[in-house]
């Protein structure tokens, strides 16, 4: 539910819990991403919503989530791959693929490229996870509405969870 918060709109549907034949799974999301064509803006919707699992754990709990660590190597490598295919943070100037290069120093400065793009997309991590931390303490009180919602409902619809951050409270169906 963070990810309706980072990337307003996104969420169709969300479930507590869903059961298979085979086992019982922890719930799901079904999301609407962002059209294709804003693939910087669509890879940095990206990195906040896999970034906001672990700021909720800091956030309710104190602690750094250990656990998130797949979440966190993700957004780092969407980063580093943002910085040099769409040429984000002023990447464009040192790479053969974007804009303006010159040639004669480039092509042979090829690790120190993808060192400095090491050091900005952790130094974007950071400001990510920050971004992702504040809107959690900005929204806490319709997190926590939504939470329980879900848990007395088991599921939301984008409907639901447009009501609850207007304020409505969920009417409970006939047939519950």
């Amino acid at each position: 539910m963070m990810q309706e918060l980072l990337v307003p709109g996104s969420v169709a549907l969300v479930s507590a819990k869903s059961k298979s034949a085979k086992r019982n799974h922890s719930g799901f999301t079904v999301r609407n991403w962002r059209e294709a064509d804003d693939l910087l803006r669509a890879g940095i919707d990206e990195v906040l919503v896999g970034l906001s699992g672990r700021a909720a754990v800091d956030v309710v709990f104190g602690i750094s989530d250990t656990g998130a660590d797949d979440d966190i190597k993700r957004a780092f490598q969407t980063l580093s791959s943002l910085l040099g295919k769409s040429c984000a943070d002023g990447f464009w100037l040192h790479s053969p693929t974007c804009g303006f290069f010159d040639e004669e120093d480039g092509y042979d400065d090829a690790e120190g490229i993808k060192q400095r793009r090491q050091v900005v997309a952790s130094h974007m991590l950071g400001h990510y996870y920050g971004k992702a931390k504040r809107t959690l303490l900005r929204n806490r009180a319709l997190l926590e509405r939504l939470a329980a919602a879900l848990a007395e409902k088991s599921y939301l619809t984008s409907k639901d969870i447009a009501q609850l951050k207007q304020g409505v409270s969920l009417k409970t169906p006939d047939y519950l």
